[in-house]
């Protein structure tokens, strides 16, 4: 197979999807953009990322009548694939009263939600 600027395929597979993944995950996805209230309390989500890649490609012979229209020895076949995983695992929580760490522990994401919501509102009436 004929390479592509000295390139093998699968380097060039990989390059490019792993170029897209840069535009995916960003800061922003693991320390979240910052929530401000009315009362000038931010709070910060934090989550853990988890990503898996996988990439790979092969050649295969071609009939004659494909060597007369493609310009590689061998044509190249190839793919890659890629799974998230994106969990809360906490707010920071900066007030007057200082900056708070809230941990998400082994409850259900969406009971920890509610019950910082309820924090944050009992601390917002005080």
């Amino acid at each position: 197979m004929k390479q592509n600027d000295g390139k093998n395929p699968v380097e060039i597979l990989m390059a490019e999807a792993m170029s897209k993944l840069k535009s995916v995950i960003d800061v922003n996805t693991v320390i979240g953009n910052p929530i401000t209230t009315f009362d000038g309390t931010t709070i910060i989500p934090i989550s853990k990322v988890s990503a898996g890649f996988i990439a790979g490609g092969g050649e295969y012979n071609q009939s004659k009548d494909m060597k007369k229209n493609c310009n590689l020895d061998f044509p190249f076949a190839g793919g890659s694939g890629t799974g998230f995983s994106i969990t809360p695992v906490g707010f920071l929580i900066e007030s007057n009263s200082g900056i708070k760490l809230i941990n998400i522990d082994d409850k259900s994401a969406y009971e920890n939600v509610l019950e910082i919501i309820k924090n944050v509102s009992e601390k917002l009436v005080k």
